[in-house]
């Protein structure tokens, strides 16, 4: 199993460790009635991702990854700010054994409502 293989298996069953914990602790799914974005289907897409981590192209558990992780947020389940920093050393740690570098850092500008700018980093 490849270096990125073994960090989207982590990241996935980090993931469905949320979603069950979650559906432990509320016992309902706002969302239970929608075929893409329900608890369970989420728990599947971790569960299948994490198990054949190692068959899926990358581009697919990227993707994946991505829906998972969108949905979670939406649904405050976790915060993508702690996300990118649990996330970041992993990826950083693969781009530096694949290439020698880690990508720069893309920074969004804000306005703030008083006039201010702000820095927001995108990823």
């Amino acid at each position: 199993m490849t270096s990125l293989c073994k960090i989207n298996a982590h990241l996935f069953a980090r993931y469905e460790a949320i979603i069950n914990l979650d559906i432990t602790s509320r016992g309902e799914d706002v969302m239970a009635d929608h075929p893409r974005l329900s608890l369970k289907n989420l728990a599947w897409m971790c569960r299948t991702g994490r198990e054949q981590a190692s068959s899926m192209t990358e581009d697919k558990a990227s993707r994946w990854l991505g829906f998972v992780q969108g949905c979670l947020a939406m649904r405050q389940l976790i915060d993508v700010d702690v996300e990118r920093e649990i996330t970041r050393p992993l990826f950083h740690a693969l781009y530096l054994s694949r290439t020698g570098a880690i990508p720069d850092t893309l920074v969004r500008k804000l306005i703030a409502p008083d006039g201010r700018y702000l820095d927001l980093l995108a990823c």
